[in-house]
């Protein structure tokens, strides 16, 4: 069994055929060392979990601190509904390898998801301290920092992620609502129009450029959007309200009446009629 000829088919996408190699090799020889390592790293979507966590716990039967298998059996227990989260085997990992990507990556989401958010926080500066273009721990900080509502660094830092080229597309999204926390409305509204065509859910963009243009006081555009809200959704309740709050602004005649007046004024179809209330 070619080791390095295995390893260069799995690091070129080719999990499956070098799972298929592997595997009828161990059926023929036996398994060992070597060769387990090799299947647990083949990662082939047709396999199920259990599978993979079965060659890894045979692995470390012949190698009980393996790193490469614990760091695949942490990756499957993760995505397996049926299996424990996984932090027990994080933990051997660290204990094992401080720097393992695996067990610091399931170390980062535990912190956040029980809302140590400064821990987290730390966790992912040490990690671009040794690794400065780790795209994990450049995306988590954005994340960390807009939970603990530090909208000024949030911002900083998602804008950092985006250029990393590595963003999809619901990031830009988080970028430009972080901007928008941080009061950045320019910012925010570049990032919007950058997605706007791409991103499927138009009524979340929609809702934020409207509520950013309204902030920069630029009241036709917001007008415009609110209409093209409410072409999307007509009981949408941010279309509904700035429109109602621009109407005037963007208008070209205003009449305000006093309580006694009222009710002896005609209103004729055609004319702009605002009350006093509209227009604020």
């Amino acid at each position: 069994l070619d080791r390095e000829e295995i390893g260069e088919l799995i690091d070129s996408g080719f999990g499956g055929l070098s799972r298929y190699i592997v595997q009828n090799w161990i059926l023929e020889n036996g398994p060992d060392v070597e060769s387990l390592e090799l299947i647990v790293r083949t990662k082939d979507v047709t396999i199920s979990p259990h599978q993979y966590i079965d060659w890894c716990d045979e692995l470390l039967k012949l190698d009980p601190n393996n790193e490469c298998a614990l760091e695949s059996l942490l990756f499957h227990q993760e995505r397996s509904t049926e299996t424990e989260n996984g932090g027990e085997v994080a933990e051997r990992l660290l204990r094992i390898n401080p720097n393992n990507s695996g067990g610091r990556r399931h170390k980062i989401i535990t912190l956040i998801e029980n809302g140590r958010f400064e821990d987290a926080f730390e966790a992912c500066e040490d990690i671009i301290k040794q690794d400065s273009d780790n795209i994990f721990a450049l995306r988590q900080r954005g994340i960390v920092c807009t939970h603990m509502g530090n909208y000024e660094d949030a911002a900083f830092f998602w804008s950092e992620w985006l250029e990393t080229g590595e963003a999809p597309i619901g990031d830009w999204f988080r970028a430009a609502r972080a901007h928008y926390n941080a009061r950045h409305f320019s910012e925010c509204i570049s990032l919007l129009e950058e997605i706007s065509d791409e991103f499927s859910e138009k009524e979340k963009v929609l809702d934020l450029l409207i509520r950013a243009k309204y902030s920069i006081f630029d009241w036709n555009a917001c007008f415009e959007l609110c209409e093209e809200m409410l072409k999307v959704n007509s009981r949408n309740s941010t279309g509904l309200k700035y429109s109602r709050l621009t109407r005037a602004r963007v208008s070209n005649k205003m009449a305000v009446f006093s309580v006694k007046e009222s009710d002896s004024l005609a209103y004729s179809e055609g004319q702009a009629f605002l009350s006093w209330f509209e227009y604020l």
